[in-house]
């Protein structure tokens, strides 16, 4: 059965100056209206609707509750584009992005830089697998230490870019990280 009744309509509204895009989504599980940040949306929110609510009330909702939409975007953190000259933290220092088009291989690390090689049109996903590795072996490094101190067992681990939780453990002792 799917969750949403039809692809998801979008509306612009200004808010105190701010343009935002209000992303309307159907859910027939939904019980009650739903208003988040959109992750993807650098001005963005999504209203998710119970199945019978006229799309209308989404809009009205994002205004009523403005003051919270204005200042969750203001406080929102740039979004860092993966392209060569840009820079962003990584284990607490900050890194400058080099394209290496005539090399071949990946991504590797030199003080300061994060080399990539390969085409330009592939220098962001390369970036993004490679974060994902690095993050996934400190994770297990980390997370076998601290279920050792527990005295528990770890089963599988994965990264993933979920857009609404952290991470999230089931009962066999499955981790998975955001």
């Amino acid at each position: 059965m799917l969750n949403l009744l039809k692809s998801s309509d979008k509306k612009s509204l200004t808010l105190d100056g701010t343009d935002v895009t209000v992303t309307i989504k159907r859910n027939v599980r939904a019980k009650r209206m739903i208003l988040r940040l959109d992750p993807k949306a650098e001005a963005g929110v999504i209203v998710t609707l119970p199945k019978r609510v006229p799309a209308s009330e989404a809009l009205e909702m994002v205004q009523r509750k403005r003051s919270w939409v204005v200042s969750r975007l203001a406080n929102r953190p740039d979004i860092i584009p993966f392209k060569d000259g840009g820079s962003f933290p990584f284990r607490g220092q900050e890194h400058r992005i080099e394209h290496h088009p005539d090399k071949r291989g990946t991504v590797w690390l030199t003080p300061g830089i994060l080399n990539v090689a390969g085409g330009e049109e592939h220098l962001s996903r390369r970036l993004t697998d490679w974060l994902k590795k690095e993050a996934k072996a400190r994770l297990a490094q980390q997370t076998a230490h601290y279920s050792q101190q527990l005295g528990e067992s770890m089963g599988r681990l994965t990264v993933r870019d979920t857009s609404s939780r952290w991470g999230s453990c089931s009962a066999q002792g499955n981790l998975s990280f955001s």
